[in-house]
């Protein structure tokens, strides 16, 4: 009714019932009654501290809720202030319930289906898209650039983010359960979406054309571009990396380029030498390349 807005957390299971705390929003509510007030979860249930502290502490920063006139928060949200944190137990089964029930198709079909058009018509409203999705992505990307320049924040938060990231990367893209379904099915629509015309005539040209624009900029060469060779050629020329990931890399793609479904689908026979070859030999030695062309 009022605009005003309170960022809040809570342990409730009915989450849609919490209508928030603190003295600035108590009165407020006091004064135009609880019935105007609209619950909204824009997150997952966290179970670990340091996660939902640093998501708390994050999202309190980029919205300003402290010093905005949108909000009520007199303090910073920290996700840990107030409330009561359950035992692992008890957190283990609660997220194993939560599980259940987001995997369950009825809840799939009825409230998770009505959450998702409540997102999805506000998202995609146009006046919403240019007046306060605009805002709020440019808040959002304008303090996330703010943190992640932060030299205090990368050498601690963001070192250790990148590291944890990166470990889960891994162990996913070593499962061996993972990249014979969900790793080879992300490839085969990788490639077939790469390989429709309709998309290289549009989605595809289009990248081509920023990619290009952005790499002949010289204000991008001189900075962004400059950079990012000379930290990529630090790490590959690094023992470390060769023995790892390096290493790594070059068995999986050996193991992909080698293998018969990925040729059959990749390779390319030239219509002058009647010759197959893999797609980089094909672009730079045939087709109109080819010594029969004529």
């Amino acid at each position: 009714m009022t605009g005003l807005r309170y960022f809040g957390k809570s342990i409730r299971k009915d989450i849609e019932k919490y209508k928030g705390s603190g003295t600035r929003w108590y009165n407020h509510i006091g004064k135009h009654g609880r019935k105007h007030v609209v619950t909204e979860w824009i997150s997952d249930w966290f179970y670990d501290k340091e996660e939902i502290q640093s998501f708390a502490i994050s999202f309190s920063e980029i919205f300003d809720i402290v010093e905005s006139g949108e909000w009520a928060n007199l303090i910073v949200e920290n996700g840990l202030d107030g409330g009561y944190i359950l035992p692992e137990e008890r957190r283990k089964e609660v997220g194993k319930k939560i599980s259940d029930a987001q995997n369950n198709p009825e809840w799939v079909a009825t409230v998770g289906k009505e959450k998702a058009r409540k997102i999805s018509n506000t998202q995609n409203d146009l006046e919403w898209k240019e007046t306060t999705g605009k805002e709020k992505t440019r808040k959002i990307v304008d303090k996330n650039k703010e943190i992640m320049n932060n030299p205090e924040w990368k050498a601690t938060i963001g070192k250790e983010s990148r590291r944890k990231a990166a470990k889960k990367t891994s162990e996913t893209m070593n499962d061996l359960e993972w990249v014979a379904t969900t790793g080879r099915e992300a490839s085969n629509k990788r490639v077939e979406t790469y390989n429709d015309p309709e998309w290289k005539a549009t989605v595809g040209e289009q990248r081509r054309k920023n990619r290009s624009n952005t790499v002949n900029d010289p204000g991008w060469l001189d900075t962004i571009g400059k950079s990012g060779v000379e930290k990529m050629s630090k790490t590959k020329n690094s023992q470390e990396w060769k023995e790892s990931t390096g290493k790594e890399s070059f068995r999986k793609r050996a193991e992909t380029m080698n293998d018969p479904e990925w040729i059959k689908k990749n390779h390319k026979t030239c219509e002058y030498c009647n010759k197959t070859f893999s797609p980089s030999n094909y672009t730079q030695w045939h087709g109109s390349k080819c010594k029969l062309f004529k």
